[in-house]
């Protein structure tokens, strides 16, 4: 027990000797160092995380609007229907598939068709200003 004891001690001393002593400042200059690493670490996460985030949205959106290939007519139909009322939760509805009729025909290059049928939306509701200003609001001109 008695060696051992002498051993411990003769480790501890050699281990506080090798210590070298730090000012204040010294010290502070590391956590600020420290401070930046881990910054820049977790907004290079964020910015990774905000990267994957945003490419499986644009695939999901994708995946939908192709959904939609065959039913654009039925959409414009409902898009009729639905702006027939004076409703804030219809017009927003039929805004997003407004949106989504003019992403998919952007996606199938037959944007005078999309066009088209958005001017006849327009002219058909011209006196409904909460609709036209939310058309306006989101570039559907």
């Amino acid at each position: 027990m008695l060696a051992f004891q002498r051993e411990f001690h003769t480790s501890v001393k050699t281990t506080i000797s090798t210590f070298t002593r730090r000012t204040v400042s010294e010290l502070l200059a590391e956590r600020e160092v420290i401070t930046r690493v881990r910054n820049e670490a977790a907004a290079k996460k964020a910015a990774a995380e905000k990267l994957a985030r945003e490419t499986k949205d644009a695939a999901d959106r994708l995946v939908y609007l192709k959904s939609l290939v065959g039913q654009k007519s039925n959409l414009w139909k409902s898009v009729i229907a639905l702006t027939a009322t004076s409703t804030a939760a219809n017009y927003a509805t039929a805004v997003r598939q407004v949106i989504d009729l003019r992403d998919l025909a952007a996606l199938e290059n037959d944007m005078e068709s999309f066009e088209s049928n958005l001017a006849g939306l327009r002219e058909l509701r011209n006196r409904k200003s909460g609709l036209i200003a939310r058309l306006d609001k989101e570039g559907l001109v």
